[in-house]
């Protein structure tokens, strides 16, 4: 009874402290960062609406799950407000998904100190930090969700002792795996720093576990990579059936052609995933914190091999398999003809790099077990992983707040503002207005203070889907409805989106600073308002806490 009382316990603690890391997401109920979708447009709208998105999701990537849960989301954000609960259902998912992975190391190693530091930790790093605060983004994390399932069914599957049931847990978590390819590749690939947790751990455990380990880790990378291979061939016969169009945008096909630079670039990203939850990734190879990673896993498996005859065949064979696994975690795109590895693959790659650091640390120390020193050694270890998990959890939720929903939210105060200001006013006189938005989809684009500065850092001013939602919902919320009807009232090109024929007038939003679109949606009944993004004025450190506590900005 006192045990199981401990375990729940533990699991509340992991699941309340990545709660309190992520919580500004949930704070804050006026903004949705959104990048793909153009919700606010209809709200009839179907998923072939979305356009190339629905064509590049479902026919090119083959991913139909992840274009329903576009849709889905869209559909619960149509008023922007009701975001809040999409973003608030991805941050119980991945508290969650923390204590299943916190149960997933006990699976291997009975260090409950160890396990749920990690637990906590990786699902505070920073891709986890913009998924949990994006709306379209919960596909990932219910992707991964899918993952971790599979991953605990093909675990039972090998240990179960009924030939029946294991049957069972085969078949569901193969079908649970290959539901998540279709609906986000990269969620499906966090199976492989689930094993390189088992197989880390197998390093010090006797046998016969070793043994059933070892087969467990072989068979579930043979399915994984058998599955992914079938995934592949069945997006392949999928193409042939619809005949679809491959030339452009991203596809779901097996292409090595710039096989060689992809590697590359999975070797370079080691050195900023080394940072862990710092968004900065300025610094020189030289300075990356991965060299010391890299020196305190070799001294641990100098530790963990130091009494084999076949010593350093070991240690080169456990680095060997590390690395594979890392790599094999970038194996959707290693697989395709995109090049590019964006922040996103940090999904899996960071949470590996963590848990080898922490593993080091772990092996280091108890390999003074039977030294007079070890007692000593062990606390300065616990206050270090307890330093290291507050560090995340804290940093975490100041970056959520300084660096997403704080800019996202002054940014809609200021939108709000300007509509309050200029265009409400015509609005009340029964005049009709084209409002000329100017985005920030060509330029530069400016962070504001210690913003994260990567690939989904906040920007200062604002791209187009996300001022156009801001500018018909905040209009709604005045009393001016869109009340959209025709589909053909939405205008797409390379350069701007117009939205025309609204009962209160037209919608232009581009990147230039000269208005003659909306010139040609105006008459002499009708005024231009411009609306430039790029004054917003940047966003101070703390206003989003400060806004909290109500507590005027200086």
């Amino acid at each position: 009874m006192k045990t199981d009382r401990s375990r729940f316990y533990i699991m509340s603690i992991v699941f309340s402290a990545i709660f309190i890391a992520l919580l500004p997401v949930i704070l804050s109920s006026n903004y949705i960062r959104q990048d793909d979708l153009m919700w606010e447009i209809w709200p009839g709208m179907r998923m072939s609406d979305f356009g190339y998105l629905y064509y590049n999701t479902v026919f090119q990537l083959v991913r139909p799950l992840c274009m329903l849960s576009f849709y889905l989301t869209d559909l619960i954000s149509i008023n922007i407000n009701n975001a809040v609960y999409v973003r608030l259902m991805s941050v119980l998912i991945l508290c969650s998904l923390g204590v299943m992975l916190y149960w997933w190391q006990l699976c291997f190693n009975n260090n409950r100190l160890l396990a749920a530091i990690f637990a906590i930790a990786a699902f505070t790093l920073p891709p986890y930090q913009v998924f949990a605060a994006t709306g379209n983004y919960s596909l990932i994390i219910t992707a991964l969700l899918l993952t971790f399932i599979s991953a605990f069914s093909w675990y039972h599957y090998f240990r179960s002792n009924s030939r029946t049931v294991s049957k069972w847990y085969l078949h569901l978590g193969s079908l649970l795996f290959f539901l998540s390819l279709l609906e986000y590749p990269l969620s499906s690939m966090y199976l492989w720093a689930l094993l390189a947790i088992c197989y880390l751990n197998n390093l010090h455990t006797n046998e016969p576990y070793k043994t059933n380990n070892n087969r467990f880790i072989l068979n579930t990378s043979l399915m994984i990579i058998s599955l992914m291979i079938a995934y592949y061939i069945a997006s392949r016969i999928f193409h042939l059936i619809f005949h679809v169009d491959l030339s452009t945008g991203r596809a779901a096909v097996i292409d090595t052609s710039h096989l060689f630079a992809r590697l590359l670039q999975v070797a370079q990203v080691l050195s900023w995933h080394a940072d862990l939850w710092f968004w900065k990734n300025t610094h020189s190879l030289l300075l990356s914190p991965i060299f010391l990673i890299a020196a305190l896993f070799i001294i641990a498996l100098l530790q963990t091999h130091k009494n084999e005859m076949k010593r350093f065949s070991k240690i080169m064979m456990t680095l060997t398999i590390t690395v594979i696994f890392f790599f094999l975690a970038y194996s959707p795109i290693l697989a395709t003809s995109d090049v590019q590895i964006t922040y996103r693959y940090a999904l899996v790659t960071m949470p590996i790099i963590l848990y080898v650091l922490l593993w080091s640390i772990n092996t280091i120390v108890n390999s003074y077990s039977n030294n007079h020193i070890y007692p000593i050694l062990t606390k300065i270890r616990t206050l270090f992983l307890f330093i290291a998990c507050c560090i995340g959890i804290c940093y975490s939720n100041l970056m959520i707040a300084d660096g997403i929903v704080g800019p996202h939210s002054q940014d809609f105060t200021y939108i709000q503002q300007q509509l309050s200001e200029k265009v409400v006013p015509l609005l009340n006189e029964n005049k009709k207005v084209v409002i000329h938005a100017i985005d920030c989809d060509q330029g530069n684009r400016y962070f504001g203070y210690n913003a994260p500065g990567m690939e989904y850092g906040m920007r200062i001013c604002q791209y187009q889907q996300q001022i156009i939602g801001v500018i018909i919902h905040s209009l709604n919320k005045f009393g001016f409805a869109s009340n959209y009807q025709r589909h053909n009232q939405v205008i797409y090109n390379d350069k701007e989106i117009v939205v025309k024929d609204t009962p209160w007038g037209t919608l232009v939003v581009n990147s230039s600073n000269s208005n003659t679109t909306a010139t040609k949606y105006a008459n002499k009944n009708t005024s231009i308002i411009t609306i430039d993004t790029h004054d917003m004025p940047p966003y101070q450190p703390y206003s989003f806490y400060k806004e909290l506590l109500g507590i005027r900005r200086t």
